[in-house]
């Protein structure tokens, strides 16, 4: 996956404010370390595995929805919707 396709993913998701998530918020969300976008975006790192299923997932609007469901029931706030 190619560092832009990591910040257009970010990009295209918003907030409860109609903003997107910073790259801090979305690592939360999908419970990775606070600057493990950060490293995804500039192309320092590149996502495997279970990172790359995730931030698929988040192409779909259906999937984030559940996503943002269950990190609820596991009390984690999160304003992402």
């Amino acid at each position: 996956m190619k560092p832009e396709a990591v910040k257009s993913i970010r990009l295209s998701l918003r907030t409860s404010r109609g903003k997107p998530p910073s790259q801090k918020k979305l690592a939360e969300f999908l419970r990775m370390g606070s600057s493990t976008i950060a490293r995804y975006e500039l192309g320092v790192q590149q996502p495997t595995g279970t990172s790359i299923h995730l931030l698929r997932l988040c192409q779909s609007p259906e999937a984030v929805k559940l996503m943002a469901i269950h990190n609820q029931r596991d009390g984690l706030f999160s304003d992402i919707e």
